[in-house]
């Protein structure tokens, strides 16, 4: 079994249930491997594929069943934009996922985020969620009341540059 790799924007695929646990062979590399992630082919049928860690990390398996595992949006270089597409592993979303852009460069995904970390949030982080809910700031308290909760799930990134908090909803 090959060793499981570390994915530089997210923190912990494997504890986060990026990957399932168990035995399963890659459907990339044919090999067993303690871990594995579901994807939909974009080939012809569209077929289930098994890959391991490493298919995913390599970028092996993006090329070889034409796999975008993250969107991206912002301004980030070629190679950044390829890392995130086709070389980390895309979390469990109920909307169509991008990974968030700080300081020019993609953000580090730490998990979901927790009640205490919505109270932290940064002023940039409520001025942005409360315009497009069209509400105030000042009305961030009631917002956040009783969330995050099953229907409202809060992602948590971090800027590698200036280490700044992003959040961001989910909604079911």
């Amino acid at each position: 079994m090959k060793e499981l790799p570390a994915f530089e924007y997210f923190s912990d695929p494997y504890g986060h249930h990026a990957f399932i646990q168990e035995d399963m062979l890659c459907d990339c590399c044919s090999t067993v491997s303690s871990y594995y992630h579901v994807a939909l082919s974009n080939l012809d049928g569209g077929d289930e594929v098994h890959i391991c860690p490493a298919c995913v990390a390599d970028g092996s398996a993006a090329k070889r069943f034409d796999l975008v595992f993250n969107e991206i949006d912002g301004d980030v270089s070629q190679t950044i934009r390829d890392i995130i597409e086709h070389k980390t592993t895309g979390i469990i979303s109920w909307q169509e996922h991008s990974c968030e852009v700080h300081c020019k460069d993609a953000c580090i995904y730490l998990g979901q985020a927790d009640a205490q970390d919505l109270a932290n949030a940064s002023h940039s982080n409520k001025a942005s969620w409360m315009n497009a809910v069209g509400r105030s700031v000042d009305e961030w308290a009631s917002f956040i009341e009783g969330r995050p909760n099953e229907d409202f799930v809060v992602d948590k990134y971090q800027c590698r540059h200036c280490g700044e908090t992003v959040l961001v909803y989910d909604l079911s």
